[in-house]
């Protein structure tokens, strides 16, 4: 989807990251052969199907609509290793919980994203507003090491945050 794509564009563009989509079926195959194209310009950073993942991602963004995510995050297995963490931009307040119930909730952080105008057509991806990520534990009054190191990534990435004091009050405010 589109802010998935635009985090992406976001982390490809580091160059400090290894970045990939994870895909199967016709939308892998189309990611291969067109790739994605953010604010004009195309991307082409590497797909792989879930069944050929081989090495455990450092973060995990759950990107896609609500109805995907059974399935989607049976397909996340082989990227979960021990120090990874997983956030969803999906905005409800059940996904972290499902993701959580599979993997652990020591590797889910709470986010929520707000402000992107995002707007997707095909592989196309525009926006004008990047909006800003809320993530984190549930209370952040000394933000913990997952945190730290997502804000690391998300500042050399150039990806605008905010990690809420009460992340919960933020989440229930969302609904």
């Amino acid at each position: 989807g589109a802010m998935g794509a635009f985090l992406a564009s976001r982390f490809f563009d580091a160059d400090s990251f290894s970045t990939e989509m994870i895909a199967r079926g016709r939308y892998n195959d189309r990611l291969r052969s067109r790739g994605l194209v953010v604010n004009g310009k195309q991307y082409s950073m590497p797909v792989v199907h879930p069944d050929e993942a081989t090495v455990p991602a450092d973060l995990i963004v759950v990107a896609l609509k609500h109805h995907h995510l059974k399935d989607a995050v049976h397909d996340l297995k082989k990227l979960v290793g021990s120090a990874t963490i997983i956030i969803s931009v999906m905005n409800g307040l059940d996904s972290e919980d499902y993701i959580g119930s599979i993997y652990g909730m020591d590797k889910v952080l709470y986010t929520i994203s707000v402000g992107i105008d995002a707007v997707r057509e095909g592989n196309q991806i525009t926006y004008t507003k990047p909006g800003v990520l809320y993530f984190g534990e549930l209370r952040n009054t000394r933000p913990s090491q997952r945190v730290l190191r997502v804000q690391e990534a998300f500042d050399r990435a150039e990806i605008p945050y905010e990690t809420p004091e009460d992340m919960n009050r933020m989440l229930l405010g969302r609904c």
